[in-house]
């Protein structure tokens, strides 16, 4: 007997990818992000992709927690058992932190909050993997490896960018002359 997707299961995986692919906050136009990275991050760091392919990776890596999420959610249901709280907590505490890194990275270029918010990413991520896998949601568990992955990569990514991008130097208020 196969499964169905109902009405109310396409209402709900809507509901949650619009969640996570609608962005939130200030910051910066995808083109604008990607010509800042372009002229000034990717010349200094050795590892980092082209700017073009962290759009592609982020539609695809969105997609799978997407289905990971929804995959548990319903799977989780259809056995009766509650979704944990812990679980719930931490996937919206990590779907926040997610949704401020681009404004405080490519907005306000503050690289080294933003180094540490894609920190606070993987440390909520972490053990939502490890939650899904102690409910042996696997499929969930499999999809969500693509995040935890990536959000590890991720935050190599901005360390290498705080260590390696040189700083442009502060405006220090009007110059005074010495008389």
């Amino acid at each position: 007997m196969g499964a169905t997707f109902s009405a109310d299961d396409f209402a709900h995986f809507a509901a949650f990818a619009a969640l996570v692919y609608v962005p939130f906050g200030g910051g910066s136009n995808s083109r604008e992000a990607r010509e800042h990275y372009k002229k000034h991050i990717r010349p200094h760091i050795a590892l980092g992709p082209p700017g073009w392919f962290f759009g592609i990776a982020w539609l695809v890596v969105y997609g799978l927690v997407t289905g990971a999420f929804f995959d548990f959610a319903r799977n989780h249901y259809q056995a009766g058992e509650d979704v944990t709280i812990a679980l719930v907590v931490l996937m919206l505490t990590n779907l926040l932190f997610n949704k401020l890194w681009m404004p405080i990275f490519f907005g306000a270029r503050l690289y080294m909050v933003a180094a540490n918010v894609a920190n606070l990413i993987l440390i909520t991520a972490i053990p939502v993997f490890v939650l899904l896998g102690v409910q042996r949601a696997w499929l969930a568990f499999g999809l969500y490896f693509g995040y935890v992955a990536w959000t590890a990569y991720a935050v190599f990514l901005s360390w290498s960018i705080v260590l390696m991008v040189p700083a442009k130097p502060q405006a220090r208020g009007p110059k005074r002359l010495n008389r």
